[in-house]
């Protein structure tokens, strides 16, 4: 049912516009503990609820059956930030006070 694709969605923009993209990633970043850009069931939650969002049973299956990884079941809150904000999300600052490996610099030889 997109229907409820929608309602996250319509909330999530709500919750961008409102809080600001950095505030709405360092949400799902706060349940990354291990800084990979994904997050388990539970932190999908967590992240949800830290931004007002309170998700159904059904909203939470639908969610994790459209972007857990078949591997690992994480959601790479990147892609779903993407998708359902209808933006492009960023890196998220990291907690616990490791600093962000710099990018790779890529040439073009």
């Amino acid at each position: 049912d997109d229907a409820a694709l929608d309602r996250l969605r319509a909330l999530l923009r709500g919750a961008l516009r409102d809080d600001g993209e950095t505030a709405v990633l360092d949400a799902f970043a706060r349940y990354d503990k291990k800084h990979k850009g994904d997050v388990d069931e539970d932190g999908l939650v967590r992240a949800f609820k830290r931004l007002g969002i309170a998700l159904s049973r059904f909203e939470l299956r639908k969610l994790h059956r459209a972007f857990a990884s078949r591997r690992s079941g994480r959601v790479k809150y990147h892609d779903l930030l993407a998708t359902l904000g209808a933006r492009r999300a960023k890196s998220p600052r990291r907690h616990g006070g490791g600093k962000s490996p710099s990018p790779k610099r890529r040439h073009d030889w």
